[in-house]
């Protein structure tokens, strides 16, 4: 009898919980649920575990011609600034976070050759950096093909790109801190006739996994993984990246 009893107790919680798989198998993609994506047609999704942890997934999405999303790129582990995530208006150099958001990404480069993407690739040579210098704002957070005698920015604050590795054996810009209008000058340099804020920091990308189990803001993930993505990613696609949380994607 008492088994009876306890079978009838258990039967709507079981009924409950077989409606929650239910509508679990039918919850909407993830991309649908998000704004802030514009026009972008390919998606990945960086997902860390909590806000001051240094380990994440990635996962990417693709919208059809119909409309509706599919997951492309299997989810994969990822690696975070050491000092976890920070919300955009919070995010510091040097604080070695990675910010949250939605960013466009742009244009990939690596010291290995271009693996096939439909990407703008700059395969590096020893001229290359990633200007960081607050005293010359214009050229903060832009890359530099080189370093001519006019130039006002320091090597020694900047990203001196092919040293970095196995980090930037190839990496894709994630539109972090973006200044705009930018142009070349007489010399060759690259400059914003809006530079981005020089104290949120500089350089940050998704690249290939380096010696250590975090990053210093950038995302960091396997290489074939990224060779994966290059190779998917389409600029007419409108690629964007989405970081942050699961609870404040989901909340996004």
């Amino acid at each position: 009898m008492r088994g009876r009893i306890l079978t009838a107790a258990l039967l709507p919680a079981a009924v409950a919980a077989l409606a929650c798989v239910a509508l679990a198998s039918k919850r909407i993609p993830l991309p649908e649920r998000l704004s802030h994506l514009a026009g972008a047609r390919q998606v990945l999704i960086v997902q860390g575990a909590t806000r001051h942890g240094h380990h994440g997934t990635i996962q990417g999405w693709e919208r059809d011609a119909s409309g509706k999303w599919r997951q492309v790129i299997a989810t994969q582990s990822a690696r975070l600034g050491v000092n976890g995530l920070v919300s955009p208006r919070h995010r510091r150099e040097g604080d070695h976070r990675t910010p949250e958001g939605t960013y466009r990404l742009t244009f990939a480069f690596g010291y290995r050759r271009d693996p096939g993407t439909q990407l703008p690739y700059k395969r590096l040579d020893r001229n290359d950096y990633w200007a960081g210098d607050r005293r010359d704002p214009r050229t903060y957070n832009l890359f530099q093909g080189r370093h001519p005698s006019t130039a006002r920015w320091r090597t020694s604050h900047a990203e001196h790109l092919i040293a970095i590795r196995p980090q930037y054996r190839y990496a894709i810009n994630i539109d972090w801190n973006r200044p705009r209008g930018v142009h070349r000058t007489s010399d060759g340099q690259r400059v914003a006739s809006e530079p981005a804020h020089t104290h949120r920091g500089y350089a940050i990308f998704l690249h290939t996994f380096g010696p250590k189990s975090y990053t210093l803001g950038c995302v960091a993930i396997k290489p074939r993984q990224l060779v994966r993505i290059l190779r998917w990613l389409r600029p007419e696609m409108h690629p964007r990246i989405v970081i942050g949380t699961a609870k404040d994607i989901a909340g996004r």
